[in-house]
């Protein structure tokens, strides 16, 4: 975890130069839940939600181009990491055996052309079927890691979502401090907008990698597996072909209006104290901090 928090106080003023130099690659991470009080995030402008649903279709770049990309290359000199979550088995699954881990490794698949072909470099934390690493406090902390390393503009983890009622439905996406949130209200509106999908809204956590991550991070849960209907829907190639676009939209719309979208995430001193913890230990850690504010 030193190395996390040795890359926090650095990734800032390297950044820039680093975006130059760094060349394409593929990995992938995943985030893992820590019990923490869950907010409804504030919805975007309108104007964020008609860029956003303009620029559904790859073919059709929405937003203003940035002031280093032209308009056919609109994302050109970002770097964005996609999180395809878990891994080997590990996520959710539907009563009709539909994996969470697949299901969203086809969407990071089909999103990285989408954005390379509009400029970005694109890195997959994970790039088969497998967890990385034996244990989680090793995926974890790679997937954190790795988008460090790679000095990444966003950090996008791509689930879906499981609950013990089986009418639940939706997209929800969460983020950790300020600096993601326009980021994660940027894709909730481009994912209802692309997919169809009933917004259950923006969500306040301590996931591990949005948490952790030097830059700003959201994670995406992308319907329920738990919702026979809903999991069919989701594990169809051609839904997730509509994730992947519409998570492009987002990044577009948010590259394009975003006052400082390469700045660093500033970790308050209590997810700085977690993140120099294991992911297993720090899971620990909130459940307690929870339990004496509540």
């Amino acid at each position: 975890m030193a190395i996390v928090l040795l890359t926090l106080a650095v990734v800032a003023a390297n950044r820039a130069a680093a975006r130059r130099a760094a060349g394409a690659a593929t990995a992938t991470a995943t985030g893992t839940a820590t019990p923490e009080a869950a907010g409804a995030g504030a919805a975007t402008a309108a104007s964020r939600a008609t860029a956003a649903a303009a620029s559904a279709s790859p073919s059709q770049p929405g937003g203003a181009a940035t002031a280093t990309a032209s308009p056919s290359q609109p994302l050109d000199g970002r770097v964005i990491v996609l999180d395809p979550g878990h891994g080997s088995h590990s996520g959710a699954s539907s009563s009709a055996g539909q994996w969470e881990d697949d299901n969203v490794f086809a969407i990071a698949q089909a999103a990285a052309p989408l954005l390379r072909a509009l400029g970005a470099t694109v890195h997959l934390t994970r790039t088969t079927s497998a967890i990385l690493g034996s244990a989680d406090d090793t995926d974890l902390s790679t997937r954190v890691s790795e988008a460090a390393a790679w000095h990444a503009d966003v950090f996008v983890s791509i689930h879906q979502n499981w609950s013990t009622a089986s009418s639940s439905q939706g997209v929800e996406t969460f983020y950790a401090t300020p600096q993601s949130q326009t980021l994660a209200s940027d894709l909730e509106q481009a994912m209802v907008a692309g997919t169809g999908l009933q917004s259950d809204g923006l969500g306040h956590r301590v996931f591990w990698v949005v948490s952790c991550n030097p830059m700003p991070a959201v994670l995406i849960e992308g319907g329920f597996l738990s919702n026979p209907a809903e999991a069919d829907e989701i594990s169809s190639p051609a839904f997730q072909q509509k994730e992947a676009q519409a998570i492009t939209a987002g990044l577009q719309t948010y590259f394009a209006n975003s006052a400082d979208p390469t700045g660093a995430q500033a970790l308050p001193q209590r997810l700085q104290t977690m993140c120099a913890m294991s992911p297993s230990q720090a899971a620990g850690w909130v459940r307690e901090q929870y339990r004496h504010r509540h």
